[in-house]
């Protein structure tokens, strides 16, 4: 299912957002869509790793860095133990040079581990 949410339009992925249960699943859902405001509402209630992850994303998007370096420290182990350096990726963007495929990898990697 994850190779397909790459293809899905905003207006399809807010309708899965609508009926997904999981919150982080929700606000990973709103935040592929483009709805920072919303994914930032579901993200920051979440005191997990994941949610703390999740919230640097979106901050990332927003292309608020600082904050989202922040966020990536308060996932504190999580980003290694998944193979990931948010970090590289939000110094990347701020330059301009992030790749989507890159960028794509981390949040199915992410999508994967939030069960």
């Amino acid at each position: 299912m994850t190779a397909d949410l790459r293809a899905k339009s905003p207006e399809e992925l807010r309708t899965l957002a609508a009926a997904e249960t999981h919150p982080l699943r929700r606000g990973a859902l709103l935040l592929r869509a483009g709805d920072l405001e919303a994914a930032h509402e579901l993200f920051q209630h979440d005191e997990s790793e994941l949610g703390a992850f999740w919230h640097g994303l979106m901050h990332r998007a927003e292309g608020d860095y600082a904050n989202a370096k922040y966020w990536f420290a308060r996932a504190r182990n999580l980003p290694r133990e998944l193979n990931l350096n948010p970090n590289a990726l939000t110094d990347a963007a701020e330059a301009g040079q992030a790749e989507d495929p890159a960028l794509w990898a981390e949040w199915a990697t992410l999508w994967e581990a939030t069960r």
